[in-house]
């Protein structure tokens, strides 16, 4: 007699996000007195001409943006200047909000 299973899986379908945030580097690792730079853009799905607003959770020192709006096909920097921070590992969120 044939063994026969079956699996059951989910699909669902939502709505398409207007954008998708992309930051390079994802880890980085500097020594101390250097900056630390990091590329912030987007790729927006097929309807999404906006623009975003960018920003960055405190580390204990100030964020630097090259620019703070950008739009499709626009890459903003982020930079830190480490000398004042202690020797750690630091979690840094980065928000795009469309405007």
């Amino acid at each position: 007699m044939a063994i026969t299973k079956t699996v059951t899986v989910r699909l669902e379908v939502t709505e398409a996000p207007d954008f998708f945030p992309e930051v390079v580097p994802t880890v980085l690792t500097v020594d101390r007195g250097t900056v630390a730079k990091y590329l912030c853009s987007f790729v927006a799905n097929s309807t999404f001409t906006g623009r975003v607003r960018l920003s960055a959770s405190p580390i204990g020192i100030d964020a630097s943006w090259s620019m703070t709006e950008i739009g499709v096909g626009d890459i903003a920097e982020l930079s830190y200047e480490t000398g004042p921070l202690p020797l750690a590992d630091y979690d840094i969120t980065i928000t795009f909000e469309e405007i």
